[in-house]
């Protein structure tokens, strides 16, 4: 409990505890001419090292920091290595801020080995091709013609324009990466598109081929309609907000089991009903599911008199969407239903009925239509029974003429718009429609085209991933995971998946490569066939593939007649091209493993899972391992209100804003940026704005201001050994602290907890330095003698601040260590080439902690005191007083500031110190806390002493004249 207490006018008598007098200065009456008659004698800050970086060192700082290093880095041969590697970026427009967080990350994660020691391998790579690109190559002209362009432009002018395409962006790309102040191989990067990628990826589809692990079968995919491709899981986006016409619809029954026949024999209307969010699939409805344990009733429609067949449980909740139900007959079990036969009145065809584990009488009624050209589970299910997919379907989602004759108005009908809108109106014609209403739920959307996606059934190319899951669960478990919930997700997704769908129907992309049948579409896929293609492949380029100038002859072995073969037109899923990386990335130059995999957390069902699947499917290991020892997440970017990131909204920010200034944003510069991604706790989602940027700001600012501190005052002289006993108190405090910041930092890089680094730093420079040490040491730094022991001690402590803070801040702020050590003497081109200091574990003491809280906590008393004085404008500052401690002086607080009674005015910033004696004073304020148990009073009064016109401590003779330690200083 800190008590304040002000005392007016001359102490009182003695206490029968003595009194620690330390003297303190006022404001004085000393002419500014005499002040700065001395002002040449001080050893003030001075340094070449600008407050502002000049903008014309930036490409220079760049290059040392980034170039010069990577080079002296990769030529440490003996280094141990550290693999990151990179996830490549889409090479496909402008960076925005998630790349600065993406890449800046990965870049304080590479440093920081770097620094500690290791040889950093970075190859910066870029996925290149795909949809987006080939949607934007051709938006142009696409515009113009006002039809997508690859409807009319041969394969190989596609290819042609999507290349060129992303060889701009990836330079432009590169350039905003390298200005960032990323290191690695910029001039060796890997693209998904170069030739020598796209043939080791080849090389896996040949390696699955052999093992049996790929193949070609006609199953319900994904389907992006607008794009006329096949979408895989981890390429779709679920709108949880999307709207479905749902429909209530009765199918009659036909044939019926003879318990049925019997229980229903007065109902000879009796209809199944179904619940949709798809009505266009019914005219696709080959089956429908009930199950077995399940009770069903005969319900009368109340408004128009039909017999209806529902799940018992649910003819209450059904009455509220149908109008009033009234059972009729006995109840029948699932079981019973499931050797009958019911009529789809819009085909006039007839279908059985199963049943399915996954039916319910929790929802809808009890019943399940099933589309195995239109859903996966129905696929599934129907295949169960020998049913074969039917998917009247275009690549547009258009219906197509295998429709049955009587729905051939359907034709050319969109399934998602005029289309569904036909088939409810044939419904409600056939009388087979009971409601309908709109439904809101999550739906999956294409991620390119932002619209809906269909499920439809075409022939594709499939990768087996089923019968590698326990390897590749194996595989995980030796894996580190960063935060650990990481590991449950990408575990997650591989158990949920049997097949991965790899064929893409567009132009630009890897070519699966594959010849068929002209006559019957058969492919030829024996693995001597596909291995001899892709070895031609491999001598042609894959432009030749898609080049219709180049016959298929030149792919096909010798023993087939070329005239009968056609090559096929599809391409690979981009998420195989990245997938593949490690083998042509990794692998060719001999590395087993990369030590991390670092990307935002969607990539646990995108670039985790697809490196993880190719990986273990093609292994020869005994024990398969994933590409990777560690996987990184990074969370999304959001506003500081929470938002995501939208141009609607209006809160996008441009890296260059932020690196630059502009709409009402000061300019951070390249370090600047880099504090902002260091300062977030990236495995959650991260948050950018104005707010949080100003606090960026002002703390860039503070950490050049520091270092121009610590390089100002370690300008003089040369320094000397020194005895650790000799250093004074708060010096041994000082090193104390760096010593905690020192050790506490690399802890939590080596946690990759940047933020906690940046808070740790912060704290330390404000705390440690900035109101305590700093303020401390200037005068010895700028007063005493540049060779006495005691301005050494202080220079001693800077310059093991100064080294310590370029270890801990060149993974951060690379730019501003690189300019600090070309202005520091320090050897060695960078701070990376003396890598990281430590500090000596004898710099703390659990006596020494306790001595530093006894000192600050006394501190904090004598600050009060003062503060009294000067609100009262006795002092300005804390040299214009003097301050009695009283303390028992039995205590070990009393013991330990007599040890150290010479120092405590330092520490105290006053001008000098008497223990327990009582001094006469024209004015006092004093001011009590417990210190360690210890009542502590520091009482704040008249200077005893004249005020030196050099050090401006009162502790002169008389006025105008020097104080003895300046005297000496003087003469010397």
């Amino acid at each position: 409990m800190l008590r304040v207490r002000k005392v007016a006018g001359l102490v009182g008598k003695t206490p029968s505890r003595t009194v620690l007098s330390i003297t303190c200065r006022y404001n004085s009456t000393d002419s500014a001419a005499s002040e700065k008659s001395y002002s040449a004698t001080l050893l003030l800050p001075k340094t070449d090292f600008p407050p502002r970086r000049k903008p014309a060192a930036l490409e220079e700082l760049l290059t040392q920091s980034r170039d010069q290093l990577y080079t002296w880095n990769a030529a440490n041969k003996s280094r141990e290595p550290f693999v990151l590697h990179d996830g490549p970026p889409y090479a496909n427009g402008a960076l925005h801020v998630g790349h600065v967080l993406n890449k800046v990350t990965k870049d304080i994660i590479n440093r920081y080995q770097l620094i500690s020691g290791k040889r950093v391998d970075y190859v910066p790579g870029w996925d290149c091709h795909g949809l987006p690109i080939e949607l934007k190559a051709l938006e142009t002209l696409s515009k113009k013609l006002k039809t997508d362009a690859a409807t009319v432009l041969p394969a190989h002018t596609i290819r042609e324009m999507a290349r060129k395409h992303a060889t701009d962006t990836i330079e432009s790309q590169r350039n905003e990466f390298r200005g960032l102040g990323i290191m690695g191989d910029w001039e060796n990067p890997y693209l998904t598109m170069s030739h020598e990628f796209e043939v080791a990826q080849l090389r896996i589809f040949q390696e699955l081929l052999t093992r049996g692990r790929m193949y070609r079968k006609i199953k319900p995919v994904y389907w992006g309609w607008e794009t006329r491709t096949a979408l895989a899981e981890a390429e779709l986006e679920y709108n949880p907000k999307h709207k479905s016409q749902a429909v209530f619809v009765a199918f009659p029954l036909n044939e019926k089991s003879d318990t049925l026949a019997e229980v229903t024999k007065d109902y000879p209307d009796l209809a199944i009903v179904i619940w949709t969010t798809t009505p266009w699939t019914l005219v696709a409805n080959r089956a429908c599911s009930v199950h077995k344990d399940v009770e069903y009733a005969v319900v009368r429609q109340t408004c128009s008199g039909r017999h209806l067949l529902v799940g018992k449980k649910l003819v209450e909740s059904l009455s509220e969407k149908l109008g009033e139900l009234e059972i009729v007959g006995d109840g029948i079990f699932g079981s019973e239903l499931t050797s009958s036969t019911y009529t789809n009145p819009l085909t006039d065809t007839h279908h059985p009925i199963y049943h399915a584990d996954y039916v319910s009488d929790e929802s809808g009624t009890g019943m399940v239509h099933s589309a195995p050209g239109h859903g996966q589970d129905d696929y599934l299910f129907c295949m169960g029974h020998g049913i074969a997919p039917y998917s009247p379907v275009n690549a547009s989602g258009h219906y197509t003429s295998d429709l049955p004759e009587k729905l051939a108005d359907l034709a050319g009908k969109h399934v998602l718009g005029e289309g569904q809108k036909a088939v409810i109106a044939l419904a409600t014609k056939n009388k087979m429609l009971l409601q309908k209403e709109s439904y809101t739920h999550s739906y999956p959307y294409d991620w390119r085209s932002k619209k809906p996606i269909i499920i439809r059934s075409t022939p594709q190319w499939f990768a087996n991933v089923d019968d590698i899951k326990e390897d590749t669960i194996k595989a995980l478990d030796q894996v580190e995971f960063v935060p650990k919930i990481g590991e449950k997700r990408l575990k997650a997704f591989v158990n949920g998946r049997t097949e991965w769908c790899i064929s893409r129907q567009r132009s630009w992309g890897v070519p699966i490569p594959i010849v068929y049948s002209k006559e019957s579409g058969a492919p030829l896929e024996d693995v001597e066939t596909v291995s001899y293609v892709i070895d031609r492949i491999a001598e042609l380029g894959t432009d030749a593939w898609f080049d219709e100038n180049v016959g298929v002859e030149q792919f096909l072995p010798n023993k087939f007649n070329a005239d009968d073969y056609v090559r096929g037109t599809e391409t690979m899923d981009v998420w195989f091209d990245s997938g593949s990386s490690w083998k042509s990335t990794l692998e060719a130059r001999g590395i087993k493993q990369a030590d991390v995999y670092f990307e935002g957390s969607d990539q646990h069902r995108g670039w985790f899972q697809s490196s993880l699947l190719t990986k273990i499917s093609t292994s020869s290991e005994a024990v398969p391992t994933a590409p990777y020892k560690s996987v990184i997440t990074h969370g999304f970017l959001l506003d500081e209100k929470g938002n995501k990131m939208s141009k609607s909204l209006g809160n996008v920010l441009l890296p260059s804003t932020i690196i630059n200034g502009g709409k009402g944003l000061p300019a951070l510069g390249i370090d600047g940026i880099r504090l902002w991604v260091a300062q977030s706790d990236f495995t959650n989602d991260v948050a950018i704005g104005p707010v949080i940027l100003k606090h960026v700001g002002e703390f860039t600012r503070k950490l050049r201001t520091t270092f121009r501190f610590l390089l100002g005052n370690l300008g003089y002289g040369k320094q000397v050994d020194l005895n650790y006993a000799d250093l004074h108190l708060v010096d041994r405090i000082a090193l104390q602290d760096l010593h905690q910041l020192e050790v506490t930092c690399k802890d939590y890089y080596s946690k990759h907890q940047f933020n906690r680094v940046y808070q740790q730093i912060s704290h330390h420079m404000n705390t440690c330095l900035s109101s305590f040490y700093f303020d401390i040491a200037k005068e010895r730094l700028y007063v005493n003698d540049v060779s006495s022991q005691s301005r050494q001690s202080v220079a001693y402590v800077l310059s093991e601040v100064l080294k310590t803070y370029l270890a801990i801040l060149s993974p951060l702020t690379p730019l501003l260590t690189q300019e600090v050590h070309n202005f520091s003497g320090f050897e060695g081109n960078s701070p990376y080439e003396n890598g990281w200091h430590e500090t000596a574990p004898e710099w703390t003491s659990p006596e020494l902690l306790k001595d530093t809280a006894t000192v600050k906590g006394a501190r904090s008393i004598v600050l009060q005191a003062m503060a009294q004085a000067r609100a009262d404008k006795k002092i300005g500052t804390s040299l214009g007083c003097d301050v009695a401690l009283t303390i028992d002086e039995s205590s070990d607080v009393y013991k330990l500031l007599k040890k150290h009674e010479g120092e405590l005015a330092e520490l105290f910033i006053t001008s000098g110190v008497s223990l327990n004696t009582e001094v006469p004073s024209e004015w006092s304020y004093a001011a009590s806390g417990e210190v360690d148990g210890t009542l502590v009073t520091a009482t704040a009064k008249t200077p005893a002493g004249c005020k030196c016109p050099r050090c401006w401590q009162f502790t002169a003779p008389a006025e105008d004249i020097l104080c003895t330690r300046c005297d000496e200083v003087v003469k010397e």
